[in-house]
C-alpha cells in the first residue's frame, strides 16, 4: 500500500455553512487511518500568490482508504455543507518515502 497525500485548496465565502462542514470533520476522519498534516487560512507564501481562503493537507494509509473516506456515508453527510460554503480543487498525489 502507498500513502497518499490529498491536498485542497479552497474559497471559503460562507463561513456559517462551512462550520457545519468541518465540526464534525476531524471526528468522521480518525476512523479512516488518516492524519490531518496541516492546514492554514491564508497560508505564508514563499514563491507566487495563493488565491484562496484555506489550504489543507491529509495523509491516507493508501487510496483506498481515501476512497472508503470520500464515499463514507458519515463524509457524504457533511460534504454538501462544503460545497455549498465553498470553491475549490482537491488534488491527490503519492506520498513519497524518501529517507
Amino acid at each position: 500500500m502507498t500513502p497518499v497525500l490529498a491536498i485542497a485548496h479552497i474559497t471559503i465565502h460562507d463561513r456559517e455553512t462551512y462550520d457545519r462542514y468541518g465540526e464534525p470533520f476531524m471526528e468522521i476522519l480518525a476512523g479512516y487511518n488518516a492524519k490531518l498534516l496541516g492546514f492554514a487560512d491564508g497560508p505564508e507564501i514563499l514563491e507566487g500568490r495563493f488565491e484562496g481562503t484555506r489550504l489543507v493537507v491529509l495523509e491516507f494509509a493508501s487510496r483506498e482508504e481515501l476512497d472508503r473516506w470520500y464515499r463514507s456515508e458519515a463524509y457524504q453527510g457533511i460534504l454538501p455543507h462544503r460545497l455549498a460554503a465553498s470553491e475549490g480543487h482537491v488534488w491527490i498525489i503519492p506520498k513519497l518515502g524518501l529517507p
